[in-house]
């Protein structure tokens, strides 16, 4: 190998490793700006979950307040409907004068 042959090949060499190293601190900082994305992601679905939690209990704790004061309304009625029920049950049970 001649001496020009043997500096082209350093050359190549130290340009090849050169890059190597080049590629290896970009794939570095790309990484850790991937490892920040996550962490960010990761908080913010966090904070989604959380508040969808609240929201739910929110809403199912109006549901559950609904419901009784609908059953409060239908205990009401039904109390109605019985008094109705003996009233009928007592003038049903009257002798009727047919004159």
């Amino acid at each position: 190998m001649s001496d020009g042959q043997l500096i082209s090949v350093m050359i190549n060499l130290v340009a090849i490793i050169g890059g190597t190293v080049c590629v290896q601190i970009r794939l570095g900082k790309f990484g850790g700006q991937m490892g920040e994305r996550f962490t960010d992601l990761s908080k913010r679905l966090d904070d989604v979950r959380d508040l969808l939690r609240a929201d739910m209990r929110m809403q199912l704790g109006e549901f559950r307040n609904e419901m009784k004061h609908d059953i409060a309304g239908l205990k009401t009625d039904l109390a109605i409907l019985r008094a109705d029920i003996a009233d009928l049950r007592l003038a049903l049970s009257r002798p009727t004068s047919e004159a």
